[in-house]
């Protein structure tokens, strides 16, 4: 699983994409998360950017399990949003 990856998690209707969330994004930022590596968002509610965290409301973790089905950057971004809203 990779940074901008598209994936479904069993238990939640909606997709995510993941993103790497740094040592840096914990410390300076309000990422609401204390763990550096992959994470799955979902929620584009503050954003047009698909691989970027300030885009999204929700953050979960992830352990590589998950069912990738694409990668963000070639999903339009209306289809997008509306996939993981």
């Amino acid at each position: 699983m990779f940074d901008g990856d598209v994936i479904e998690i069993e238990g939640y209707r909606r997709k995510w994409v993941v993103l790497y969330i740094t040592k840096w994004d914990i410390e300076y930022t309000s990422v609401n998360t204390t763990e550096t590596g992959l994470h799955a968002f979902g929620g584009m509610w503050y954003g047009d950017n698909a691989l970027s965290r300030h885009s999204y409301g929700k953050i979960l973790p992830i352990d590589g399990t998950e069912k990738v089905i694409g990668k963000a950057s070639k999903y339009l971004l209306k289809t997008l949003k509306k996939m993981v809203d």
